[in-house]
């Protein structure tokens, strides 16, 4: 039967180190089998291994991320990779690094891997079940102050400011808590200076964004109103324009 092998090594020591690729990383083999020429049996063992390569790859970068010793260029790269890896199962320790800074942007010349706020742009890849989960810690004692711009750049992002407020309002008024009412209200206010600052319509986050200077702004958010009556103002004057010139012609 034929059948690709794809090689996974993870990292496990310093790669300054002039050692064999072995000794740095953990080896992880996923093998994806040509499915048209398999039987249902060896279909089956194959597709089973490599979930469980996945699984194994993303759990061991998420052990590598919760050491405290990690250099910030290791920890960025984790992220990054935790990210395309859509891993949900990150989202609780790519929360707590919300406000991670990378030391250095990626240095690729075209479309960079990471920007300033590493963990911000992997909890966005990850989407919905990320923000669920903020929400959550919003709403909960594991809220923590420091955090509230990473929190809602993030929900912004994938929920976009209309539907973040909504969300949080909605829990703002099932709560009875003075203490989490207060913690949902930082954030709303922050979602909302976010909201007010849009200026135009894009389809994914951009450095700024998800550094938290700039407001997300989605294709479901739309334009301004007033932008809308500029529209139909320009369009106004010109059909007016038309119609007089073709009545001086007659």
């Amino acid at each position: 039967m034929m059948k690709n092998m794809i090689l996974i090594l993870v990292a496990v020591g310093s790669v300054g180190v002039a050692v064999g690729a072995d000794e740095l990383a953990n080896r992880y083999e996923m093998v994806v089998p040509k499915y048209r020429d398999a039987t249902d049996e060896e279909a089956d063992e194959m597709t089973n291994a490599i979930v469980e390569t996945y699984s194994k790859t993303k759990l061991e970068l998420i052990d590598q991320l919760r050491d405290r010793s990690m250099p910030n260029m290791g920890k960025v790269r984790i992220i990054y990779l935790l990210g395309e890896l859509r891993a949900l199962r990150a989202s609780t320790i790519l929360i707590k690094n919300i406000n991670l800074v990378a030391d250095r942007v990626d240095p690729r010349v075209k479309i960079a891997r990471w920007w300033p706020y590493p963990a911000r742009q992997a909890l966005v890849k990850i989407g919905p079940y990320a923000s669920g989960m903020i929400l959550s810690i919003i709403g909960s004692g594991k809220f923590d102050q420091s955090k509230i711009d990473g929190y809602a750049v993030v929900l912004a992002d994938i929920e976009t400011p209309r539907y973040a407020l909504m969300k949080l309002q909605d829990r703002l008024s099932k709560s009875e808590d003075e203490a989490v009412q207060k913690q949902y209200e930082a954030v709303i206010e922050r979602v909302r200076k976010i909201q007010a600052g849009q200026a135009g319509v894009k389809a994914e986050p951009n450095e700024a964004v998800l550094s938290g200077k700039t407001p997300v702004v989605t294709e479901r958010d739309g334009l301004p109103a007033v932008g809308f009556g500029v529209i139909g103002l320009i369009v106004g004057a010109g059909l007016g324009l038309f119609i007089g010139l073709r009545s001086k012609k007659r």
